[in-house]
């Protein structure tokens, strides 16, 4: 086997270092995430402007969309450039992934209407 293909980091001390870096920014932002959803969730149960149920229901739906969906974009990007770290390109995924919600975004608006 021919491992040439392969690019090695200048310095493993280096390499290692950027993706424990990468892993670390991606902890902090879905900790973030998850403190601001909390935040929003404990602001608007302070206001009190809906009926307790009704409101309740609304403000743990809207934080569960927010937290899945923020969860979500930050886990893509930490992967991307991880993959990227390891020298895979990644535009084509990034391509692919572009394309395909291109098309859920069609086939969604057809469920809408």
């Amino acid at each position: 086997m021919d491992f040439s293909a392969i690019p090695l980091p200048e310095s493993w001390l280096e390499f290692g270092t950027r993706l424990l870096v990468i892993l670390l920014a991606t902890g902090l932002a879905l900790w973030l995430t998850g403190r601001v959803a909390n935040r929003l969730d404990s602001w608007a149960r302070r206001q009190g402007n809906l009926a307790p149920s009704e409101g309740e229901k609304r403000l743990r739906t809207a934080s569960n969309i927010l937290r899945y969906a923020a969860s979500l974009m930050i886990v893509t990007i930490a992967a991307a450039v991880l993959l990227n770290e390891f020298g895979i390109n990644v535009v084509p995924l990034l391509a692919g992934a572009s394309f395909m919600g291109l098309i859920l975004g069609f086939g969604a608006q057809n469920l809408v209407k």
